[in-house]
């Protein structure tokens, strides 16, 4: 599980499920771009991508 810091100080979490980039290779620092998708009143990291460091 990771927690993310968003740029609009939202905070997000991805696990090994959440489809996206190879989880292992995340570390602190790391930027990624999320694909979220709107449920009712939630939000939910619905992917991700590493961004260039």
């Amino acid at each position: 599980m990771a927690y993310l810091d968003g740029e609009d100080q939202r905070e997000w979490t991805v696990t090994k499920s959440t489809p996206g980039a190879d989880f292992a290779h995340l570390s602190p620092g790391d930027r990624v771009e999320l694909s979220v998708e709107r449920h009712d009143a939630w939000l939910i990291v619905s992917g991700y991508s590493e961004l260039d460091h």
